[in-house]
């Protein structure tokens, strides 16, 4: 066997005798913190010269222009003249013996990017400039646009959480109620409901994976990013337990029309130091702002800051509204200088007006009073979406998902990164048949790693009704706990597995008409906490479902505080994918759905993790370790996916090395169940959709061909166009104006005797 090594296209000179193994592993491609795949131990080639000409005699620490060790060198392996790896090397030491160099010592790694390595401790925030065409202005109209339709092609959205008030809804138009933390939204005459400036945006998740691609350089692939049941997943932007407030500096004038200088020729801050007192800190500071008409509502802040101190805040006056006015007397150890502000959490009209008043004792000159006017100003609110992300790091955020999801990474020599469910992951693999090159005289069988308890949890609960659900229930909602006995009850003999996301879950409500007692199509989350203030909860991701709500319209409150009336549909926050459809939920265990209370059996464990986990407890499970040379043609073949046939029974891999220059290769194994190879086959049989208009996509295991036919079941079926994208079966639907649910049947071929059938069914509603 001819093995070769290049660095940066350079072939390098081997020792004949010298091992040089290389290690691949499963479970490396799953902690996406630890993605590494492939690697060798060091091992070292000899100081020929063609080697000393390619790391340029290293060892002489005097040479110039010298081989750059501290990065590492792309570099490709090949077996017989086959490709086998791409990836990068390190040169970790060189040996030299009696002056002279005698061999380098080296490291390999495959392609799969580090991301720790890559993203560091980077937070969400750092994705400030790819994520700068989702800020958009912050007023009524571009929120009721968000929470009717969407903006940015739905990428950003508004729904109904709401961090200050409680909803409920009655649609008697003698119900006025407007409190400070409970309000009626039905639209019924009065002239209250929900203050537009109380709802806060969400991103699609998919948006954020886009931003991490940009910033970093990686292409993922859209095998399972580009799944309905990833697509339609939303983040809330709340960084903060109230709103997102944009600050403008306050112009002033002096009555003549002439710049009001406080500081020489600047134009925004007050040089006291420029009267002859002692006295700085008898200065009385009075600041008036007055809302313009139709801006009243609006909440705002006036800031006082010494610009002199790395803009210290003097004062801050929180969350007025209508015409205010400040004092106060504190000011810092001089010299400083004072710039005052308006932050508003909306779009803000409004003038001002300052008055400074020294004690006439520190003031020998007699200048008691200097006030001034401002320019009728309009602080135009930007919601910028990066720094409302949570405050998580991109590394977690990713973790996160990748736990959630049970998903790998597998990189290809083109540096782009294969994402997906183990399961289907798994299911593309390859079956090899290796039975002649296995040593049968001696071989390995052990105890299978197994878990004896495992707990699937989101980060702990801080909004109410989730706080009273665990007192309740002792365990979160969405949460899971599972203990594993034997066939005779007892406690099984392994470990503990615990996946916690760095997530948060809420309990959404669906509301009731409190006047007719029927439900609306009405749900929102409460984002307080127990004394209905509001709450800071750690990531809420949550499924967006469009919901017509004409039979329940909704009040949406403008700037001139006059109700609006909110018909048609609007972005729902959900638990499910699918307001009536359990097929996939965020949900670790199946829980009542706080849509229409049935059970939602499509779980993240039963979805993602049942078929992994459901392997590991088989009581057959055994772990083998084999001994085989492999022919260089099949090594440059494998992969981790693939299933090993030897004799008569079939094995996954869990991880193998090979020593490069022999081929001999050590087999870590696990014996597997399946019968059924090269699975073409849904995520789902039965779709059903709501009567809206809408796009639907069903994940098909191998499904690079696909040929699509429909059947008629009595309802026709032109009302959907059904197509191929990539390995997504797309189903577009017209709205359903019918008035009755229709249906038909999708068949599917692979054009290799392989078919599945989906029965499609739509709503009404």
């Amino acid at each position: 066997m001819m093995l070769k090594i290049y660095i940066e296209g350079q072939l390098l000179d081997l020792f004949k005798d010298e091992s040089i193994e290389l290690n691949s592993s499963v479970a490396n491609t799953e902690d996406v913190s630890k993605l590494n795949t492939d690697y060798t131990k060091t091992f070292t080639v000899p100081a020929s010269d063609r080697n000393n000409y390619i790391f340029k005699h290293y060892y002489n620490a005097d040479i110039d222009n010298t081989f750059d060790a501290r990065t590492k060198k792309d570099c490709r392996i090949e077996i017989d003249g086959l490709p086998f790896r791409t990836g990068k090397m390190r040169l970790e030491k060189v040996a030299v013996k009696n002056g002279r160099a005698s061999s380098y010592t080296i490291n390999f790694w495959g392609n799969l990017v580090n991301f720790k390595t890559l993203i560091k401790e980077d937070l969400l925030s750092s994705l400030n400039l790819q994520l700068l065409d989702y800020d958009h202005i912050y007023n009524y109209s571009k929120v009721r646009d968000g929470l009717t339709a969407g903006l940015h092609d739905r990428d950003i959205i508004y729904t109904l959480l709401s961090q200050r008030r409680q909803f409920l809804y009655n649609s008697n138009n003698s119900d006025n109620t407007d409190g400070e933390k409970l309000v009626n939204i039905a639209y019924n005459g009065q002239n209250r409901g929900i203050v537009w400036s109380d709802l806060k945006p969400s991103i699609r998740l998919l948006a954020v994976i886009e931003a991490i691609e940009a910033k970093y350089g990686i292409t993922f692939s859209r095998d399972f990013f580009g799944r309905n049941e990833f697509k339609e997943l939303y983040m809330w932007l709340n960084n903060d337990e109230g709103a997102q407030y944009t600050e403008q500096a306050i112009n002033w004038i002096n009555g003549d029309g002439e710049v009001f200088g406080f500081n020489d020729d600047t134009t925004d801050s007050w040089n006291v130091g420029q009267y002859p007192f002692n006295g700085y800190h008898n200065m009385l500071y009075r600041v008036t702002i007055t809302p313009q008409p139709g801006f009243e509502n609006v909440p705002y802040r006036i800031i006082a800051k010494n610009n002199n101190n790395s803009i210290e805040t003097v004062h801050q006056q929180v969350d007025a509204t209508g015409a205010y006015t400040v004092e106060f007397t504190a000011a810092p150890d001089p010299p400083f200088s004072l710039k005052f502000y308006v932050s508003a959490a909306a779009t803000f009209e409004y003038d001002a007006y300052i008055l400074l008043r020294a004690d006439r004792a520190a003031f020998p000159y007699g200048h008691t009073d200097k006030d001034a006017d401002a320019n009728i100003s309009t602080i135009t609110d930007t919601f910028n979406v990066a720094p409302a992300l949570p405050n998580m790091k991109i590394i977690d955020f990713l973790k996160g998902l990748f736990n959630m999801f049970k998903l790998v990474a597998i990189p290809d020599n083109l540096g782009n990164m294969y994402i997906n469910t183990i399961d289907d992951y798994y299911h593309a693999g390859t079956v090899h048949d290796i039975t002649k090159w296995v040593n049968w005289e001696k071989y390995d069988v052990e105890r299978a790693k197994i878990f004896s308890t495992m707990n699937f949890k989101y980060q702990a609960p801080t909004t109410i009704l989730n706080i009273q659900y665990l007192k309740n229930n002792g365990i979160a909602y969405g949460n899971a706990e599972l203990s594993l006995d034997d066939d005779e009850g007892e406690p099984l003999d392994g470990e503990t597995l615990e996946i916690s996301l760095p997530f948060e879950t809420v309990i959404f409500e669906r509301l009731k008409d409190s006047n007719t007692n029927a439900l609306t199509t009405i749900q929102y989350g409460l984002i307080a906490n127990e004394t209905i203030e509001p709450a800071k909860p750690k990531a809420v991701i949550y499924y967006n479902n469009r919901t017509n709500i004409t039979a329940n319209s909704i009040s949406l409150i403008d700037n001139d505080g006059n109700a609006n009336r909110v018909i048609g549909l609007i972005n729902t926050p959900a638990h499910t994918l699918g307001l009536d459809s359990g097929n996939f939920s965020l949900l670790w265990k199946d829980e009542n759905s706080t849509w229409n209370y049935a059970r939602i059996l499509g779980t993240l464990f039963k979805n993602y993790w049942s078929s992994y986990i459901t392997s590991i407890f088989n009581v057959k499970r055994r772990n083998f370790k084999f001994q085989a040379i492999l022919p260089a043609w099949l090594l440059t073949k494998l992969k981790l996916n693939d299933v090993l046939y030897i004799k008569d029974r079939y094995y996954r891999i869990n991880d193998f090395t090979v020593d490069l220059t022999t081929c001999e290769t050590t087999l870590n194994l696990i014996n597997t169940f399946e019968t059924n190879f090269g699975l073409f086959a849904p995520s789902q049989s039965r779709v059903t959709l709501s009567g809206i208009e809408q796009l639907y996509g069903v994940y098909v295991t191998n499904g690079a061909v696909m040929n699509i036919a429909k059947e008629d079941t009595g309802s026709g079926t032109s009302w959907a166009d059904v197509y191929q994208e990539g390995y997504n079966l797309n189903i577009f639907v017209n709205e359903n104006t019918t008035g009755e649910t229709r249906a038909m049947f999708i068949n599917v071929n692979n054009g290799a005797g392989r078919s599945f059938q989906v029965y499609l069914i739509q709503n009404i509603q």
